[in-house]
């Protein structure tokens, strides 16, 4: 096999223990073009992927990276030297909303450069390490030198993680809090409790994740057999990069469940809704297209909330979209919520709208709730969660993922994530 072609189908996702260690170094070392060996060891800061030399086509960096992310890198260093010059020639007449904003997309964008340099150091440092297992004299020598190109294996793995992280966290609203929106589907009364189950383990994951996690507002429907069920749940997460962590969580989740009472099974749909909460800069609602009631509070809280008129519900009247917010202890605090939350999903239903026009009016984030439109399914049966959009499906522990063990899953969807913000 070559790996000095820059056309090779995959070979930059094949790992290097597939073939013998000496062979694979052997076959490196033939391949390499000798500047590689001399002129990228001692390069310092990121490459200028816009410079004549620098074609994408037949360079080294082909060896550690996807032409998809090749691509990716370079158009986010364009941009990053496009905002530096607008900084530079244009600051003086910016205001200081706009100067913020540019600032900070500039410090995403060289997080995304300075974790692809990384990359390319780590390709490097495995380069050195596997010529040194050519030079080995003794057995023993050559097997520590082989568990040295391990090492640096793993590391530039974790290196390639770090950069698809990066690409993610540059997307629009990627820094933003986040709203979910979880919808018992078809398949009641168990999807109700499914949904209850789902609900719980997403707020594991994100407070072990550092997130701020609030239940804004949630619809409780009659138990089933002593488990709490619930028909739609509103959960606010706070902090930065909340969006990034959660936008592949929207879409269908199926399930397989037994029934209760006899040995079929039931099958039925969980729809999860995410989206980013805009800040106070970000939105603007015209007061005469919104329409706020007031209505006691329910549930836990104590006199102030059961008995006063806490709970605000803001409808945006030409769409119909609306927003119930009760978690706060002051009527004033859940309006403020309510109106943020509601101009999010606005935003968030017209960049929807926007996209489907863009990909041929194609089915909305969750249509209609059809099983068939499912991003998961839950089978409870096997005790397995299976992920359908990346190839090859994923297959995950439900247990581990009900308990909120879900990160490795989270990073099993980042090729298909960036493929996606490709598209």
């Amino acid at each position: 096999m070559k790996f000095g072609h820059p056309t090779e189908r995959d070979h930059w996702s094949r790992p290097l223990h597939n073939i013998g260690r000496e062979e694979l170094c052997r076959s490196l070392f033939r391949e390499r073009d000798t500047h590689f060996m001399h002129e990228d060891r001692t390069r310092k800061g990121p490459p200028n992927l816009d410079a004549p030399s620098a074609s994408i086509s037949g360079r080294d960096e082909d060896f550690a990276l996807s032409p998809a992310l090749l691509s990716i890198v370079s158009g986010k260093q364009s941009r990053m030297l496009e905002i530096s010059r607008l900084l530079e020639t244009e600051g003086a007449t910016l205001d200081h909303r706009a100067i913020r904003k540019l600032s900070v997309e500039h410090a995403s964008l060289g997080r995304v450069v300075r974790a692809y340099q990384i990359v390319l150091d780590t390709w490097a440092t495995l380069g050195m390490a596997q010529e040194d297992v050519l030079t080995a004299k003794f057995a023993d020598e050559r097997e520590h030198r082989l568990k040295v190109v391990e090492h640096f294996e793993a590391d530039l793995d974790k290196a390639r993680k770090h950069l698809k992280a990066q690409i993610l966290e540059s997307l629009p609203f990627a820094e933003h809090s986040a709203v979910m929106e979880f919808k018992a589907g078809k398949g009641a009364p168990l999807s109700r409790v499914v949904t209850e189950q789902l609900l719980q383990g997403y707020v594991k994951y994100l407070e072990h994740a550092g997130f701020d996690v609030s239940i804004e507002d949630i619809e409780y429907d009659t138990p089933v057999l002593n488990q709490t069920t619930i028909r739609e749940a509103v959960l606010r997460v706070e902090g930065p990069g909340a969006y990034s962590r959660l936008r592949s969580e929207s879409g269908v989740h199926r399930f397989e469940i037994p029934a209760t009472r006899t040995d079929k099974l039931v099958t039925g749909t969980v729809d999860i809704t995410i989206f980013p909460e805009l800040s106070e800069e970000e939105f603007k609602l015209d007061k005469n297209e919104i329409e706020i009631t007031t209505q006691p509070g329910s549930g836990p809280g104590g006199q102030n909330v059961n008995r006063r008129h806490t709970t605000v519900r803001a409808r945006h009247i030409p769409s119909g979209l609306e927003v119930k917010i009760q978690n706060e202890r002051t009527q004033t605090q859940n309006r403020a919520i309510a109106l943020r939350i509601l101009a999010s999903k606005l935003e968030a239903q017209a960049r929807q709208a926007a996209a489907q026009g863009r990909l041929h009016q194609k089915r909305s984030q969750l249509g209609d709730g059809e099983q068939s439109e499912r991003i998961r399914s839950i089978d409870f049966i096997r005790g397995e969660v299976r992920d359908h959009r990346p190839a090859p499906q994923v297959i995950y522990p439900l247990k581990d993922f009900l308990h909120g063990r879900m990160e490795p899953l989270f990073e099993s969807l980042l090729d298909w994530m960036i493929q996606q913000s490709i598209e």
